[in-house]
């Protein structure tokens, strides 16, 4: 009666009755007088006390349950609650030092006194309770209440002090030791059954992990396991094997919690249940892809034995993944894992996927423009991957998709895109069967890294002629190489369109033919290089193979110079079609000046017949008449050399 009247557990007081009835008998009436007469000096009376009702409003205003213990401070001090101060503890102190001397408590806890402390550590406020708590002797079941009312306080790093040197009664062996038996007065019936330490520990870290401490679960629970593993004795198996894998679990997801991201991993390795590790290791995956420096954890952590899982749970979260959301990329973290590892012919299948997903992506939804530069980047990615492998390795394998084989910038079919000379090869590799039928069942296709640096050019191309040409951003496009090459014809871009046209293999003779028209029409103009700038886009003077100096139809004129002789080089001994084709083109032009020497030279010398038909074709009689002397001349020239050589020789 006294613990429950001293802090409030009750509702009220039942002041009008001398004292419990059903808690006294009439044998020790004498006995109960002599004890309750020492009460009398608190004279409680609610009627008419104007202290007791100023200190009824204080507590209603903090919300304190009224006791008998708040009236006996009331009367001795004017108390005014602000917190944990130290003037309330050292107010708090001294009263109850009071209290316990009138009841003429002594120095030692017995089983009462520890129940009393109970009570009022699950009743008061934490302030109060620690206040109270402090002045009972030290033992482990006044540690653990007193780290209880350090939860309330937020004092995490002392409760779990406290907690712990509570927890070393479980290490008494003796059942009669006092320590032992009192803090069993305070703990759960769950924990007192199971009658062991990793009880208490478990116990322990829940209570941590409802005030949202997380470090002080991982302590407990790591605490647990040790308890675990020096003392199983008495326990089933399945009921430890079970145990610690609850407790692993729960220090992965606290570790996690706290982002610490290495021992949330060395608690995954050390989950000893398969099913509940590769959950945990998924979970670690994600939360590495969403929060910063993750990746760069997730990369330098081993995961022995679980290196095929990540692959696939990375890959699985890329494919149902999306990409319009910027992070995380799942196909960037795929491609990183690889890379850091050396895999570098799976780290480029999976730009490459990347790639085909935002083809496919940017017929239905999001920017094309933004959607293009991402898909180039992708294929750029798989093209370095590939450069570092094998040559005969340098290939990746992608699923083969219905209707034909879509190409990454979303064109229907990879046969419309390339020449038909270099179709994509679609072959069994490794464990698939070779036969026609089954090759026809797996339904994948191999991807080489020629075919790649095609998609990538064409990816580029309509990205970069995108930003002039508004309608290559359209949805459902089907953009051609062909038309590419035309495109950059049309904008002076001939660097690009020469270079798109060697990665397709077409022919260069529109390319060709339009520097010859070009540079014919600024030939045509005066002698001006600001009539002849008028004319010309900013695009050409970014060829790489302009010359410098010069009048603009000069440095055209340079630059069909610069292409034949990458083309079609002077010391070599192949076909000179282009410089035959640009002859013809200048010839056609009915351009005034003569065919310039760097081109009919090398033609006159190594084709003089072609040359002068085609001069006599083109109504060119009186130019083709030159050519032809001077083929004569050159022929009479070397006879004679020849003779008089020979002659030499005979004398």
């Amino acid at each position: 009666w006294l613990s429950s009247q001293a802090t409030g557990a009750n509702s009220c007081l039942d002041l009008d009755s001398d004292r419990p009835s059903s808690l006294v008998d009439d044998s020790d009436a004498s006995s109960v007088d002599g004890f309750l007469r020492k009460f009398s000096v608190l004279n409680i009376e609610r009627r008419k006390d104007p202290v007791e009702a100023s200190h009824k409003t204080r507590v209603s205003d903090s919300r304190f349950p009224y006791s008998l213990l708040h009236d006996t401070l009331a009367r001795a001090y004017s108390l005014h609650f602000s917190g944990g101060s130290g003037a309330f503890s050292a107010m708090i102190s001294d009263g109850v030092q009071q209290i316990f001397a009138s009841l003429g408590a002594d120095d030692t806890a017995g089983s009462s006194d520890i129940l009393f402390a109970a009570n009022v550590e699950r009743t008061q406020p934490p302030e109060l309770a620690d206040a109270l708590l402090r002045q009972f002797p030290k033992s482990s079941a006044i540690n653990y209440l007193t780290a209880r009312a350090y939860l309330r306080l937020r004092d995490f790093n002392g409760a779990s002090e406290l907690f712990a040197s509570a927890g070393i009664a479980y290490a008494q062996v003796a059942d009669d030791l006092r320590d032992a038996v009192d803090l069993q007065l305070v703990l759960p019936g769950t924990v007192i059954d199971i009658a062991h330490a990793y009880a208490y520990y478990e116990h322990v870290a829940e209570l941590f992990a409802s005030s949202g401490d997380q470090e002080g679960v991982v302590r407990f629970n790591r605490l647990a396991l040790q308890s675990l593993d020096s003392d199983a004795e008495g326990l089933a198996p399945d009921v430890v094997k079970e145990t610690r894998q609850k407790l692993w679990f729960r220090i992965f997801y606290a570790e996690i919690e706290r982002n610490s991201f290495e021992p949330a991993y060395m608690a995954v390795m050390a989950q000893p249940d398969k099913s509940v590790q590769l959950d945990c290791l998924r979970r670690l995956i994600s939360v590495l892809c969403e929060r910063d420096q993750g990746i760069s954890v997730l990369c330098r952590l081993t995961f022995p034995g679980l290196q095929e899982e990540i692959e696939r749970t990375l890959l699985f979260k890329a494919r149902h993944g999306d990409l319009l959301v910027p992070k995380p990329n799942y196909y960037k973290v795929l491609y990183s894992f690889h890379v850091y590892r050396g895999n570098y012919r799976n780290a480029a299948s999976a730009m490459y996927q990347y790639a085909r997903r935002l083809s496919t992506l940017m017929l239905t939804k999001g920017d094309v423009s933004e959607l293009l530069v991402l898909q180039g980047q992708a294929l750029l990615a798989c093209i370095n991957g590939l450069s570092l492998v094998d040559r005969q390795s340098a290939w990746v394998v992608v699923g083969r998709q219905s209707g034909g084989d879509l190409l990454a910038d979303g064109n229907e079919s990879n046969d419309q895109a390339v020449s038909g000379k270099h179709k994509r090869r679609r072959i069994a590799i490794g464990r698939y069967d070779t036969s026609a039928a089954a090759h026809e069942a797996q339904n994948i296709d191999i991807v080489d890294l020629a075919d790649i640096r095609r998609e990538y050019a064409l990816c580029i191309a309509r990205a970069t002629l995108g930003t002039t040409f508004t309608e290559l951003f359209a949805r459902n496009l089907l953009f051609e190489p062909e038309d590419a090459v035309t495109l950059y014809i049309k904008t002076c871009n001939y660097d690009s369109a020469f270079s798109l046209a060697k990665t397709f293999d077409l022919k260069l003779d529109d390319i060709f033919a339009a520097l010859v028209q070009k540079g014919v029409q600024l030939s045509s103009l005066a002698n001006s290089s600001k009539r002849q700038n008028r004319h010309i886009p900013d695009a050409f003077w970014k060829n790489a193979g302009l010359p410098s100096t010069g009048l603009p139809s000069e440095r055209i004129w340079g630059l069909l110079r610069h292409y034949l002789d990458i083309e079609e080089p002077v010391n070599g001994n192949g076909d000179l079609r282009y410089r035959l084709l640009v002859a013809q083109a200048i010839l056609q032009a009915e351009y005034d000046s003569p065919l310039a020497p760097w081109l009919s030279t090398h033609l006159l010398r190594r084709c003089p017949q072609d040359l002068i038909r085609l001069c006599l074709v083109n109504g060119c009689v009186t130019e083709g008449a030159g050519f032809l002397l001077q083929h004569v001349n050159s022929t009479i020239a070397k006879i004679a050399s020849s003779e008089t050589a020979l002659c030499k020789n005979t004398r």
